[in-house]
């Protein structure tokens, strides 16, 4: 279908985007070359105008709170600049006052800091042109600006070569009383110059459409809680249909919205969603549930929806190479590139107690994700990956190489670096003549959370889309996909990028029965063009591939749709990529595959199909095989003695060698497959092949502690011998009940062990208590000659089983441990903390004595006093007391501190002690930062140590001071200066955030904060840390039932164990089952920690951080 034609504005219309009349041609492309210092002519302006609005002739009710829109009423314009002093143009005498006029602001006590203090450029495409760094050998053009578009979010081209873009002026939220009216938006080049001349807003009335994604008629739309389905059926460019094809997506933060719109190779439509949704979507099949970040895989055709993949922060990215491997980006994230398969868990992922990390830990945030391919760009760039780290203004390219059952990836020099704050790249595309789009949200405030909804700074009506190109080399021939034959098309599923998936978006749409015959033709072609026939090429796997995932896509759910004899060829192609991407579709076929008849030929059933490849020579393939096996396993309508086969094979895997991921898919469908294998294991009927190792990876993966006593057996029949026999005792520590354990721990102190066989046998029972509370029944006495053991693994693990199991025995060897000052330091504290948890007087007395010692180090008489909160609060409370008063070290009362504020009533108990006691302010400021970082009030300690502190003065910031200090960092604060104070050990700032690869993941990763934060909100946060909670660092305070009270920064959450980060960054493992009370906290990092700076160190650290990422 042509593109409408453009139509007159009628009388008295408003124009939704206007602009001057075009230039001449030689004026109208304004763009940026590599090492060049200024634009060549002005910047694009085009007019782009629409005369009326779309209308909702169908429209389904909907749970978002945007409503249906009246074609009568006029509709919003977005804002063209200039609208106020610093939108005037660059020539302005105005304008040429600014700097000078914002410092006289900045020094002005009844100045807005907010406002005054902060450098916003001139939104001028042409400036934010010249103030790129472009990569050598390619140029950069504005392709469309405003008032064309307003804030893109998200880009795709349909098969007619335009570009769809969805825009959001409303966000981060709504005023009060406000209609949100965001659009979708086609954009076109008609003349082939690199420019956008026509623009057609397609649908209004969206509130926040953070994603679009054209196809069926229309575009797929996703609008807050739902997923729309725009169409226009009278061919005037506006949609005048309006589906809700989906609902139920969380709305808990506006920027975690489902979004990131893709089809699949397979056809699928999938799609992301962020760390604070909640979504609970209803289809034919049931309830669909995803909590936290993930990826969903939906058929619009029949509503089949699941979830992918689960976890990250924020996945803003999503690209799938030719052979339908996804990879993801986190722009919440530090780990880069991430590998995304069926059943994967990230960073976040709730309910698992694993997860997977991306390949490139350390990496800044990013957002949006492309592969580079096709003939106009240069070799080098083929198959590299193009994303944003929005936060630092920068387009990065990565490069992947196969490795194992996954990828490594290298970093490689920017594409675009820009000097402004406002340049944000959230999303890319490969267009269809080989130009790479990039969509520019174009904002200096990106915080979200942080920086007040209604900050004046925020930009709510520009936007760029940027086409760059690669110098000197010829573009690729636009065509409209639409027109072509199915032949054609089906011949352009092997070509690069837009044009392969353009041709698969068409055929699909058109249907089996329009596309069947020729794509029968096609493929009974392909089959018979096997290895070693006359006219075969390596070519043909990728070809076999296509059509494969053609029929996939084509599937109208029938048994004469699928092709079960093609499938077969491409399960076997010599390509191993093809075979692995083959696992898939047999996933989808498995309830028609072994039926007589199927597709031109009948096949095996899903399973036989599978079998090979999870013994494939290649980690790829085994990997997917084994995540399809799991699938068919567990489908609905799987037979038992199929599930039982499927686990079968599926842990072959363990027989062969085994990267992260690889082993990651194996144990989860170990997990998953559970109910299959676990009873015929337990009954003697389960086919392990001989070989035990299968089983027990099996059975540790599902932590199937009901396989103990079959374990306990197999050992006890003297049959298992060898490697086999080492791992089946090791399993029994970790997952036997009470009585087995009593056989581990004989095995243990077995003086014919070999130490360093107990020691790692006796850490498996140190964990399983941790884990399941579990002690070994029966005499236990023999510990306390393990815990003297020479071998310091063996007596380091003695000596936590010691406490956690509290043998009574062991205290006097814990004690003498604990009292040599010969003995490692870490050993004696470990047996000062075992010493702790060990019943009677003999345990109480050994700590009194440690701690009351003239001579005890600080460290050790530290870990007495912490010990003792958990025996005696009263000794322990006068002890401290008194100790705090001689001024200790900042470390041992951190120590201290945070023993007291773990234990239920402890703080009051201390604040008692301390009434009576003089304290050295400095010593009362270092005790209430970690009454702060607490995340609890604490009032009565709180007010104890406050008195103290006053004594000294503590810092009062006023509003003139505030000003003054950002002026300063405005002006030029010493920013190396800055850098030497961050690293200062007593502001623990390296022990809590991160920049690159240095610092804890307590706090935030700074290293790009300076591209994301403003001056006044960093200094906000250094002087009121709980003022500004950064998302996913809002800690959570945990009460469990022996009383202790942890504080940390929610990790992970299984179905069965809590994962906290301390302030000390350390992880805490915390069993559902032991969990009395859970309540929000604040966050861990302490207040007061900068009182001891000057006006003039904070302007330098506030420098120094606000450089970070610039």
């Amino acid at each position: 279908m042509p593109p409408p034609p453009s139509l007159p504005l009628p009388p008295g219309s408003r124009c939704r985007a206007t602009s001057p009349p075009a230039p001449p041609r030689s004026a109208r492309r304004s763009t940026r070359r590599t090492g060049s210092s200024s634009t060549a002519g002005a910047p694009p302006t085009k007019r782009i105008c629409s005369s009326s609005v779309a209308t909702n002739r169908e429209t389904t009710p909907s749970r978002s709170s945007s409503s249906t829109r009246s074609s009568r009423r006029p509709r919003r314009r977005c804002k063209s600049w200039p609208r106020s002093l610093v939108d005037m143009p660059l020539a302005s005498p105005l304008r040429a006052l600014l700097p000078a006029f914002l410092v006289v602001a900045a020094l002005s006590p009844v100045a807005s800091a907010q406002r005054a203090l902060t450098d916003i450029p001139v939104p001028d495409p042409a400036a934010e042109l010249a103030a790129m760094e472009v990569a050598e050998g390619y140029e950069v053009n504005l392709f469309a600006a405003d008032p064309a578009i307003c804030k893109p979010l998200q880009i795709n081209f349909d098969p007619r070569g335009r570009l769809w873009v969805s825009s959001s002026s409303v966000y981060p939220q709504l005023r009060p009383g406000e209609i949100p009216d965001d659009t979708v938006t086609v954009l076109d080049d008609t003349d082939g110059d690199g420019v956008a001349d026509r623009s057609e807003v397609f649908a209004t009335g969206l509130h926040m459409p953070t994603a679009v994604l054209p196809g069926d008629g229309g575009c797929y739309v996703a609008n807050a809680t739902e997923m729309l389905h725009l169409a226009d059926t009278d061919g005037d460019g506006r949609a005048d249909t309006r589906r809700t094809i989906l609902s139920g997506f969380g709305t808990e933060d506006t920027h975690h919205l489902i979004h990131t719109f893709r089809w699949g190779v397979d056809s699928r439509l999938y799609f992301n969603q962020s760390i604070y949704i909640h979504s609970h979507v209803e289809t034919p099949s049931g309830v669909h549930r995803l909590n936290g970040g993930g990826m969903w895989r939906f058929r619009p055709a029949t509503l089949d929806l699941a979830v992918f993949a689960r976890g990250w922060v924020n996945p803003w990215g999503h690209a799938i190479d030719p052979w339908g491997r996804s990879l993801v980006t986190d722009g919440a994230g530090g780990e880069g590139i991430n590998l995304g398969f069926p059943g994967a868990a990230s960073f976040t992922a709730i309910g698992t107690p694993r997860i997977l990390h991306g390949m490139n830990p350390g990496s800044p945030k990013l957002c949006g994700l492309e592969i580079l391919s096709g003939a106009h760009l240069p070799d080098d760039a083929q198959g590299t990956l193009v994303t944003h780290d929005f936060r630092a203004n920068r387009v990065c390219r990565y490069r992947l190489t196969e490795s194992g059952s996954g990828f490594e990836s290298e970093k490689l020099p920017d594409l675009i670096r820009s000097s402004r704050v406002d340049f944000r790249p959230i999303d890319v595309k490969m267009g269809p003549d080989g130009a790479i789009y990039i969509a520019d949200w174009y904002n200096p405030i990106i915080q979200h959370g942080e920086v007040d909804f209604r900050d004046d700074r925020r930009d709510r009506t520009h936007g760029r889309i940027w086409r760059v190109t690669a110098k000197g080399r010829p573009l690729v021939p636009r065509y409209d996909a639409t027109k072509l034959s199915n032949g054609e098309l089906i011949d352009g599923l092997t070509a690069d990028g837009w044009a392969r998936d353009a041709a698969r978006r068409v055929l699909v749409e058109r249907g089996i029965d329009e596309v069947g015959p020729d794509l029968d033709t096609w493929a009974s072609a392909a089959r018979r063009a096997a290895p070693g026939t006359a006219g075969y090429h390596r070519g043909l796997e990728r070809r076999c591939l296509e059509l494969l995932w053609l029929r996939q896509g084509l599937d109208d759910g029938s048994t004469a749709a699928i092709d079960g004899a093609l499938l077969a060829r491409v399960l076997g192609s010599p390509d191993s990529r093809a075979r692995a991407a083959a696992a898939r579709v047999v996933v989808d076929w498995a309830d028609r595959l072994g039926t007589p008849g199927a597709g031109p030929a009948s096949s095996p059933g899903p399973i036989d199909l599978l079998a090979p490849t999870v013994d494939d020579e290649v980690a790829a393939v085994r990997l997917e095989g084994v995540r399809a096996l799991a699938a068919v396993g567990t489908r609905v309508g799987a037979t038992p003695a199929d599930s039982k086969l499927a686990a079968a094979l599926a842990l072959h895997v363990v027989d062969h060698p085994r990267d992260d991921a690889l082993d990651y898919a194996v144990w989860l469908s170990a997990r998953e497959l559970q109910g299959a294998w676990l009873p015929a294991v337990l009954a003697g009927s389960f086919d392990d092949g001989g070989k035990l190792a299968r089983v027990l990876f099996a059975i540790r993966a599902a932590e199937a502690t009901a396989a103990s006593g079959w374990m306990i057996d197999r050992w006890r029949s003297g049959a298992v011998t060898g490697t086999e026999l080492d791992m089946l005792i090791d399993a029994i520590a970790l997952l036997g009940d009470a009585g087995h354990q009593q056989s581990v721990f004989g095995f243990v102190s077995d003086p014919a062990t070999p130490a360093v066989r107990a020691a790692t046998v006796l850490g498996q029972q140190v964990e399983a208590h941790r884990k399941r509370r579990v002690v070994p029944e029966g005499d236990l006495k023999g510990l306390a000659r393990l815990v003297a053991s020479p071998e310091p693994a063996l007596a380091a693990a003695a000596i936590d089983a010691a406490g956690l199991w509290q043998v009574a025995e062991a205290a006097d060897g814990l004690g003498e441990i604990a009292a040599d000052p010969g003995r490692d330091l870490a050993v004696r504290q470990g047996a000062i903390r075992a010493l702790g948890n060990l019943p009677g007087s003999a345990a109480h007395e050994s700590l009194a004595r440690v701690a009351g010692a003239a001579a005890t180090p600080e460290p050790i008489l530290a870990a007495a006093l912490s010990a003792l909160v958990g025996r005696s609060l009263d000794d322990a409370s006068t002890l401290t007391a008194a100790w705090l008063a001689t001024g200790p070290g900042d470390g041992a009362i951190h120590e201290v501190m945070r023993a007291f504020l773990g234990a239920r009533g402890a703080a009051d108990r201390l604040a008692q002690a301390l009434a009576t006691t003089t304290l050295a302010p400095a010593t009362a400021r270092t005790a209430l930062q970690d009454v702060t970082a607490a995340g609890r009030p604490e009032p009565g300690l709180t007010a104890v140590l406050e008195g103290a502190a006053a004594a000294a003065g503590g810092r009062t910031t006023t509003a003139e001071e505030r000003a003054w200090i950002l002026a300063r960092v405005a002006l030029g604060a010493d920013a190396g200066r800055g850098r030497e104070l961050y690293r200062r050990e007593n502001l623990r700032c390296v022990a809590c955030h991160r920049i690159d690869r240095d610092g804890g993941r307590v706090g935030p990763n700074l290293t790009a904060i300076g591209s994301a934060a403003q001056p006044d909100y960093l200094l906000d946060s250094l002087l009121d840390p709980a003022k500004n909670v950064k998302e996913g660092y809002g800690s959570l305070v945990v009460v469990t039932a022996d009383g202790q009270v942890t504080s940390g920064i929610p990790v992970s959450r299984s179905d069965t164990e809590l994962v906290l980060r301390d302030s000390l960054d350390k992880e805490v493992r915390l069993q559902l089952a032991d969990i009395e009370e859970e309540a929000p906290g604040t966050s861990l990092m302490p207040a007061g920690l900068v009182d001891g700076l000057s006006a003039e160190d904070l302007a330098d650290l506030v420098r120094y951080l606000s450089a970070l990422g610039r």
